[in-house]
């Protein structure tokens, strides 16, 4: 998929020096889930979702250049009463530092969402963000997410401090 800006495509395992370059940076840190200490544990974890058939991880591309990653996890909703037969997904996308501002990440989420919606019949898409992180929340209410709440004191972050969690969601 792409638009004037941004490319978006599957991950490879090629794809590992580029994503360690970004994801190991300092700033990128306090808003990654996953920190990797080398370009081989990226391709480790590259492979792993490529093995598992709830995840998806692609790459953003600008011309040439891996310049951020976009993905998560199909996931069926809760249920009262049995197993629904839909699916939701949880969403999470990550950018290059260097290219912070710049809609690289709206572009990405602008053209992922359709997608899960359309291609996969994804019901409702969810992506979390640390409260303070007002960029990445601006990138969701920019692609139509609303946000639904915030969790007080929901994630133990690696300073030993408790974030909050807001809660975004897109539904089809």
């Amino acid at each position: 998929m792409r638009d004037a800006k941004v490319a978006i495509r599957a991950a490879l395992a090629d794809d590992a020096d580029a994503l360690y370059e970004y994801s190991s940076m300092p700033q990128s840190q306090p808003f990654v889930a996953h920190i990797v200490h080398s370009a081989q544990e990226a391709r480790d974890l590259v492979e792993k979702q490529r093995a598992d058939e709830h995840a998806v991880r692609c790459v953003i591309e600008v011309g040439d250049r891996v310049v951020g990653d976009i993905g998560g996890r199909f996931c069926r909703p809760d249920s009262l009463d049995g197993v629904p037969q839909v699916w939701d997904f949880r969403l999470g996308y990550s950018v290059h530092p260097d290219l912070w501002g710049g809609g690289i990440a709206s572009a990405a989420v602008g053209l992922f969402t359709p997608l899960l919606h359309e291609r996969f019949a994804v019901r409702r898409i969810v992506a979390k963000v640390f409260e303070d992180n007002r960029a990445s929340a601006r990138v969701l209410e920019k692609q139509g997410f609303r946000h639904e709440g915030t969790e007080i004191a929901a994630v133990l972050g690696r300073d030993g401090t408790w974030l909050n969690d807001s809660t975004f969601a897109h539904l089809a």
